[in-house]
């Protein structure tokens, strides 16, 4: 009898079954990881910033409003905005992101004139603060697209559209040099002090907006964050009809996001393989 092919068919068997087994293990596996996996669709959530306005401007005066101003250019104030967010994914490491939120685009512009007074007989430098307040609300809009270059960094591009429901000013002239002596005709060192709704304001607003956002899980299962995130809003329309005079920002805060799940959709159904006949008995050796 040969002891030698017979050990080695037997083991070839063994083998073979030892592979099929563990195929088998490994796609039945597979198949468990998958119906536990979830697959992200959309996040939610509630963002607040703080920051500063900076506006841009080039004019002597409000419509309809006396002033003594050369020229206005800019002017900066605090800001903030609240709102809330809805996001969905439509690839690996993009999504598209919308923003709804109230803005304060405050600011004050302020322009220093100087000219030459007479004080006590004396000739010295006089100097007069020019201001406009400005107290701005704006609901805006902002479409975004969201490129996660890693799995908690995210980048955002896109438009804001605004609607101003509120725009008032109060502007007036100081005189702040001399410091303890001088006023204008009438007694006071304010002069020109006019405020209401401004003359002409725009109501609608549009800006360029660009951000950065990082996530930080807030529980074990990966469903609600905590999001650092800074903007900034570059405005293309002016703040007033005909006039040159816009509103960027620069907004840092910290957004709540919760995160919506959705199951993945069952896999197919194993690979059945045919059974494995076993291999014929060795024939026995005939004497010689």
């Amino acid at each position: 009898m040969n002891t030698f092919g017979s050990t080695h068919s037997k083991s070839r068997t063994v083998l073979r079954r030892t592979c099929i087994l563990v195929l088998l293990f490994v796609l039945h596996a597979s198949g468990f990881t998958r119906a536990q996996e979830q697959e992200e669709t959309s996040q939610f959530g509630v963002y607040a910033h703080g920051g500063m306005n900076v506006q841009s401007a080039n004019f002597q005066t409000l419509p309809g409003v006396p002033s003594c101003c050369p020229r206005y250019e800019n002017g900066s104030g605090a800001g903030l905005g609240i709102g809330g967010f809805y996001d969905f994914s439509f690839a690996s490491s993009l999504s598209f992101q919308i923003r709804l939120g109230y803005n304060s685009l405050n600011a004050t512009l302020k322009t220093d004139e100087y000219t030459s007074v007479l004080v006590n007989g004396n000739v010295t430098t006089g100097e007069f603060e020019h201001t406009v307040q400005a107290a701005i609300g704006m609901l805006g809009l902002t479409p975004l697209a969201a490129y996660h270059f890693t799995e908690r960094a995210t980048l955002f591009a896109g438009p804001t559209l605004g609607w101003v429901p509120t725009n008032t000013y109060h502007e007036q002239e100081t005189l702040i040099q001399p410091t303890n002596n001088g006023t204008f005709v009438g007694g006071s060192r304010i002069r020109n002090a006019y405020s209401g709704t401004t003359p002409d304001a725009s109501k609608f607003y549009f800006g360029l907006t660009a951000g950065a956002q990082y996530r930080l899980p807030l529980n074990a299962s990966s469903t609600l964050f905590m999001l650092p995130e800074v903007f900034g809003t570059f405005g293309m329309t002016p703040l007033v009809s005909g006039m040159n005079w816009r509103a960027n920002s620069i907004t840092a805060g910290v957004a709540v996001e919760y995160r919506i799940f959705e199951a993945l959709p069952p896999p197919p159904p194993p690979l059945l393989l045919p059974p494995v006949k076993p291999p014929p008995p060795p024939r026995p050796k005939m004497p010689a």
